[in-house]
């Protein structure tokens, strides 16, 4: 599976899109929220592309380090 930062900050911007137009104060604040959600998911797709052997590392390896 080929991982793409881009596909979850495409998501976010979606949210964003929505929560601008949102006039529902709960479903502008719950949009805002999700959009943090992808910002975080593409984060960490990118440190996995950076480092993909960090998802493979043992307890000790991440210690030792």
């Amino acid at each position: 599976m080929t991982l793409s930062a881009q596909w979850y900050r495409e998501n976010a911007h979606a949210c964003a899109w929505r929560a601008e137009r949102s006039s529902d104060p709960l479903a502008k604040a719950a949009y805002k929220e999700m959009v943090r959600a992808w910002l975080i998911l593409a984060i960490g797709v990118e440190e996995l592309v950076r480092d993909p052997l960090h998802e493979t590392r043992t307890e000790e390896q991440v210690l030792a380090a």
